[in-house]
Formats: structure tokens, C-alpha cells, sequence
């Protein structure tokens, strides 16, 4: 069956988007993917850049699609410059970052693949740590976390440059500018909340910072997951979405000063926080109301886009949602539905919200979107 979803249809049955699961099931074997994607371009980290906007507007979004292939095959991935690189292990139930390997051996790994077709190029054990969030690439090093403590390894090849020092309760991705790594850890034995700042090239630690109270990230959770979200930073603006009694914000606060520019409410508080996505005139939000366009200079609502959705990812002139199971493209001015699909749930019964999207990595010419029960490849329509 096509397994596209026309636009119509899509919108007939709602903004959610929950109208069909795609047909068959997962491959579980270690061939290539068929057919390949023709991808490239670059989304690094979980949420593009290091400011977490989840804008690349340098890129081509994909404005029509359908799936080619499915797989078993880890967790979000990270891909630049013509690599792909993504985690995956042996421990289960838990969040897709450590769902079992199913093309490889088990134990935790960083595995690196074609990006056309998911081939596994070369694995690196990660010492059997529990992996805390997807990978980043910078250059030609890879940088990821575990529960416990930062990898470095090579982007190309099976070589472990070097592992930071041990530290305890790591969560979501390590953040890497100029030549710097940063980690944020969320345990009360390794000395609370803190940040610790390590040499890219070497490892060693630079400083580290400490505070009081206990932060959560959701990159290692369902995107729609009740999680604090993370901060989204641009040169100038710091965008904080918090939970109060009175209901949910998002502020917009100076990043040198500290004083808050604008606040706009995002509802009753009953909804679950993401982060939003930034653009240079543009802040993208969910809403009570649905997913909205503000003006990044005071916050005033421009547009409702989608009724129901998660902003994930903005590339060129393409918005990417997801709600549930589902993830949509969108126009990113006048919000037109272009496409959309609904992955399925995951079989096993004890995972973690057995039917969300977990992350999704556009790019020219493809899209990867990682469900509870495989990771998907999107490309355009075939003839």
C-alpha cells in the first residue's frame, strides 16, 4: 500500500494526525535499507545547534513524503557531514536512546551508519554505561554521554579519543562550542545540579559550576513528555518555558542582563513544556490553543499553524510537528499541511510511552524520525 498520507486525508481526521499506522513491521536484520535515502546537509545535535533553537536555515525541508524504510536500528541520529552516527544498547524497558541493538551485538554502543541506508559501519562500546540522550557530531569527533560520564570518539572510524571524568547523573546531549564541551548533571552524590565544561581535544575539565535544586532535561523523554523543557538560546535572547500554579510561560529574557523582554502564556499548566523553536524574527510554541507563530521581539501572536503539535525542527521554509505518535510538515509562514504520517506503537508492553515520536532529524532530502517502535526514513515521493 502507499503508505503516504494526502494532505486531505490527513486534516479529515485532525490535526493529530493519528489516521493510519503504517503498513508492515520492523526489518531486524544488519542489510542495508532499501531503497536509500539521497539526504544531505546536516542536523548535529538533538536540537541542531548548540542554542537548542532546532532552526537550520541554511537547509532544504522536505515538503512531501513517504516512508522508506523502517528499522530496529538505535536512536535519534546525528548526521554531518556525510556521517550518521546514533546509540544504541541492551538495556530494556526504557527510553529509545538504550532500546536493544537489534542489527548488532548487544551492550551500549555508538554505532556509526550510512545515512542512506542505515548500514553499520563500525561500533564503539560505550563501557556499558546507560546512555542518557543522543549523540553529537562536531568536526570529525563525535561527543556522547552517558549516565556517567562524556565519550570523544573519532566520526569516521572505531576509535575512542578519550572519556571525561566521572561525574554521575548526566542528562540530555553534550553541548560542544569553540572547542569546548559541556555536560549538565542532576544527582544528589555527585554534588547535586552542576555543569562541568571539558577540552573538546583532550578531556580535561576547564571548570564547573554547582546549584541547589534538581533540573530535568526532556531530550532523554517522549517529546511530549511532562518534563520541565530546556532553554533555547539566541545571541541576544534566552527563551525559558516554566510551569507556575497559575499556569504555563514562556519568557524571553535578556541574555546579558537578565531582565525579562516579554512573557506570553502557553495555558492552564495541565500541558505538558517543550522547548520552542527559534528563528531569527520568529519564536514557534505549543499552546493551549495549538502551535503558534510569535514575534520574537514582543511576543505578540501572529498565527495558530497547527491545532495540535509539538514544534520539533524549522529547515529552510518547512516547520516539523509531532503529536503522539504522529509527526507533520508544515509551510512555516502560512502553517498549510505538506505532510504527514503516524509511526506505530511499540509490541513491547513495559516501555515507556509505547506510542510517542522520541526525536526527529531532518535534513536535504530526508527525514529521520525515531518512534517507539523503529526508526523511520522519510524521502521524497518516489515515481
Amino acid at each position: 500500500m502507499d503508505s503516504r498520507l494526502h494532505r486531505r486525508t490527513y486534516l479529515q481526521f485532525g490535526a493529530a494526525g493519528i489516521v493510519t499506522a503504517l503498513a508492515g513491521c520492523s526489518s531486524r536484520d544488519e542489510s542495508p535499507a532499501s531503497p536509500p535515502l539521497d539526504v544531505s546537509g546536516e542536523w548535529p545535535t538533538y536540537r541542531f545547534d548548540a542554542g537548542n533553537t532546532g532552526f537550520n536555515p541554511a537547509g532544504t525541508g522536505l515538503r512531501d513524503a513517504e516512508v522508506y524504510w523502517q528499522r530496529d536500528a538505535g536512536s535519534v541520529p546525528a548526521v554531518a557531514d556525510g556521517a550518521l552516527a546514533n546509540v544504541c544498547g541492551s538495556y530494556s524497558p526504557g527510553p529509545p536512546w538504550v532500546d536493544p541493538c537489534q542489527d548488532g551485538p548487544d551492550g551500549n554502543q555508538l554505532v556509526r551508519r550510512e545515512p542512506e541506508t542505515l548500514a553499520a559501519l563500525s561500533r564503539s562500546p560505550l563501557d556499558g554505561g546507560e546512555v542518557s540522550a543522543p549523540p553529537t557530531l562536531a568536526g570529525d569527533r563525535l561527543f556522547v554521554n552517558t549516565y556517567s560520564q562524556t565519550f570523544c570518539f573519532a566520526a569516521d572510524r572505531a576509535e575512542r579519543h578519550w572519556r571525561g571524568p566521572e561525574m554521575g547523573g548526566i542528562i540530555g546531549p553534550p553541548t560542544v562550542v569553540d572547542g569546548t564541551v559541556v555536560s549538565c548533571a542532576s544527582r544528589p552524590d555527585s554534588g547535586g545540579t552542576h555543569a562541568r565544561t571539558l577540552d573538546a581535544a583532550t578531556g580535561a575539565e576547564q571548570w564547573r559550576s554547582t546549584g541547589e535544586r534538581r533540573f530535568h532535561s526532556d531530550a532523554a523523554w517522549p517529546l511530549e513528555r511532562e518534563q520541565p523543557a530546556p532553554p533555547v538560546a539566541t545571541a541576544d535572547t534566552v527563551y525559558v518555558s516554566i510551569n507556575r500554579a497559575q499556569g504555563s510561560e514562556l519568557l524571553a529574557v535578556d541574555a546579558t542582563g537578565g531582565t525579562v523582554r516579554w512573557r506570553v502564556s502557553l495555558g492552564d499548566g495541565g500541558q505538558s513544556l517543550s522547548p520552542p523553536v527559534i528563528t531569527d524574527d520568529t519564536v514557534y510554541v505549543r499552546t493551549d490553543h495549538g502551535l503558534v507563530a510569535l514575534d520574537a521581539a514582543d511576543g505578540t501572536e501572529i498565527s495558530t499553524l497547527v491545532e495540535e503539535g509539538v514544534p520539533v525542527a524549522r529547515v529552510g521554509d518547512t516547520l516539523f510537528s509531532v503529536a503522539g505518535k504522529a509527526v507533520q510538515a508544515s509551510d512555516a509562514e502560512s502553517g498549510e499541511t505538506l505532510w504527514g504520517h503516524s509511526t506505530q506503537s511499540a509490541s513491547k508492553e513495559d516501555v515507556i510511552d509505547p506510542g510517542d515520536i522520541y526525536g526527529v532529524t531532518p535534513v536535504t532530502g530526508g527525514v529521520y524520525v525515531r518512534g517507539a517502535d523503529a526508526l523511520y526514513g522519510f524521502g521524497p515521493p518516489r515515481e
